[in-house]
């Protein structure tokens, strides 16, 4: 029993899902093709998020936050082999869910996804696309900066409060917050 290449979303069977068309028509600005993605991944990314968070309301609003990363990433042409989608939105998923994880009091405001993704959601989309760039930008450095800049930038730790916290010198704390900073601004260019 052969399969379509395009109708297999990496290993994952996924009938009725051709991975490939489909990623090719939201990156050429197909709507249907992005209600297509939502109907899919939509149920999948909620029982993922509620087996997490144990917590209906915060599942909802995250699935809701995973479905417009998702579209956005891929209006941008960032997921670079289209058979992987299943596992792009996932770790998307995981990413935000992580994010929440972290610090919940300081999540960027959740929109509501609407039912038919009008035209008129393009402001929101855009604000979520930066969002989601500065995101990226932050995954591209080391674990230990990105712990260095949110204690200075989230939590308004000093270097010394930071240093004693990490066992790190002062000196290095503000080489590594300066060095993180500078990589961060040369990715989002």
């Amino acid at each position: 029993m052969e399969q379509a290449a395009g109708s297999l979303c990496g290993a994952l069977p996924v009938p009725a899902l051709d991975c490939v068309r489909l990623v090719e028509r939201i990156q050429s600005g197909d709507q249907a093709a992005e209600e297509a993605l939502v109907r899919y991944f939509q149920p999948r990314v909620a029982a993922m998020l509620l087996a997490r968070t144990h917590d209906r309301e915060v599942a909802l609003d995250l699935q809701q936050e995973v479905l417009w990363e998702s579209i956005a990433a891929l209006r941008r042409g960032q997921l670079r082999e289209p058979l992987k989608l299943p596992g792009f939105v996932l770790a998307i998923a995981r990413n935000l869910l992580n994010n929440y994880f972290r610090s919940s009091q300081h999540r960027p405001q959740m929109t509501e996804l609407p039912d038919n993704l009008k035209a008129s959601a393009t402001d929101t989309v855009l604000d979520n696309e930066r969002d989601l760039a500065v995101q990226h930008a932050l995954e591209r450095i080391s674990v230990r900066d990105r712990e260095i800049l949110h204690l200075t930038l989230v939590d308004g730790a000093t270097p010394a409060q930071i240093a004693q916290r990490l066992g790190l010198s002062s000196e290095v704390v503000r080489q590594r917050k300066s060095r993180a900073i500078r990589q961060v601004q040369e990715i989002l260019r």
